[in-house]
């Protein structure tokens, strides 16, 4: 087919009535699986929460899904830490937080002459 110079409107597509319905079956299937990975997400949360024993990694492997992906849901849902933070943990995330804010972490003192 050729491009018709007499007519400088666009041609606008409409999809047939069985492309719609395939894009509406879609967009409700996406939408089911997005209702159906937040209900997983709080089911491993919950499973994590009741079991303090229970690992990122143990609770990853029948979902085949990495451990650091179980802790980011873990954070993401308060899930309590399975380790108590050491000071090396909360020195590093001090110095991080200055650094963002644009402090300048206080130097040491000078030793005494």
């Amino acid at each position: 087919m050729t491009a018709n110079n007499d007519n400088p409107t666009p041609r606008v597509y409409k999809p047939s009535k069985k492309l719609q319905a395939l894009i509406k079956a879609h967009e409700k299937a996406v939408e089911a699986a997005d209702k159906a990975l937040v209900a997983l997400e709080k089911g491993v949360a919950e499973e994590l929460t009741n079991d303090l024993e229970l690992t990122n990694r143990e609770v990853g492997v029948p979902l085949k899904w990495h451990e650091e992906k179980v802790r980011r849901i873990s954070r993401k849902y308060n899930v309590p830490r399975r380790r108590a933070r050491t000071d090396d943990d909360r020195a590093a995330r001090e110095t991080r937080k200055a650094a963002e804010e644009g402090d300048q972490p206080t130097p040491a003192p000078a030793p005494a002459e």
